[in-house]
């Protein structure tokens, strides 16, 4: 009876070592499975930082180029109100010029009147100098801020290329 018992007994614990056997081949299954998922999200989670990285210096460029165009822009309005006080100061001038003319062509006796028509003479040739002058500075500054209007139309395009890229790009890695 005794070895009826002990054989029940060994063969109880046959059982159980093969049943723990099975049970740790399946920890050892869902701990290999586990070790996978958890090294692949590792992995998303570098390509996600690294990716964040690159966004946040996209970012930074962009907005250093948004605002240097702030920038110019505000130099060509700074330019432009320049430029019309210029040509305010410019048609006064003209104004008193005109009327300088004016009154030195209004008739007068003989000699008094080459006298005055030398002297227009000399005032219209001393204000169509200055004119030539004055038109000159405007035309360089008219070609000026057209060449910085297109540099900015060019950076404002690059930038509207890019920002949307860069937008997706933080919106991706924000999501996971």
């Amino acid at each position: 009876m005794l070895s009826l018992g002990l054989a029940h007994l060994l063969q109880g614990v046959k059982e159980n070592a093969r049943r723990l056997e099975q049970q740790g081949e399946q920890v050892v299954a869902e701990l290999d499975g586990t070790t996978k998922s958890v090294e692949s999200l590792r992995k998303q989670s570098l390509q996600a930082g690294r990716t964040r990285r690159q966004v946040r210096k996209d970012l930074q460029i962009l907005r250093a180029r948004g605002d240097r165009l702030w920038r110019t822009v505000r130099d060509l309005q700074k330019g432009l109100e320049d430029l019309e006080t210029e040509q305010g100061t410019m048609q006064q001038r003209m104004n008193r010029v005109l009327q300088q003319v004016k009154t030195l062509s209004e008739p007068r006796s003989g000699r008094r009147t080459e006298l005055d028509i030398s002297s227009v003479k000399v005032v219209m040739a001393k204000q169509a100098r200055q004119l030539a002058s004055l038109t000159s500075a405007v035309s360089a500054q008219d070609r000026m801020i057209d060449r910085r209007q297109k540099h900015i139309d060019h950076l404002e395009k690059q930038a509207s290329k890019r920002l949307p890229a860069a937008l997706r790009a933080e919106s991706d890695s924000d999501s996971v």
